[in-house]
């Protein structure tokens, strides 16, 4: 979803029915980006706790995510994390991308 227009839907509105929907309907999500929907921590942890296999989530833009109490750690141990403030023009800021496969062979 684009960002909101001034004018429109006041982004501070929420609706957790799409996280709702993906939350009983994809058990098997692993890969999900879903930058500017309106959802807020409590659509974001249902999500979380139905969708086990999930690795990656991009919510950049989700101004009505907090972030609150356990729910940044439960994102944080995703392998790739991007938070509602992330910057788009940078790559790197506001992401976390955990490699937790313990490859530390290096070749020569």
């Amino acid at each position: 979803m684009p960002p909101l227009e001034l004018g429109a839907v006041a982004a501070s509105e929420t609706d957790d029915d799409e996280a709702f929907a993906i939350a009983n309907t994809m058990a098997g999500l692993d890969h999900l980006e879903f930058g500017f929907a309106r959802v807020t921590d409590h659509g974001l942890c249902t999500i979380l706790t139905a969708c086990k296999a999930l690795t990656y989530l991009d919510i950049q833009g989700c101004w009505n995510v907090r972030l609150e109490g356990a729910l940044e750690e439960r994102c944080k141990e995703l392998l790739v994390f991007k938070t509602p403030w992330t910057d788009i023009e940078s790559e790197s800021e506001g992401s976390v991308e955990n490699d937790s496969r313990g490859d530390d062979q290096s070749s020569d």
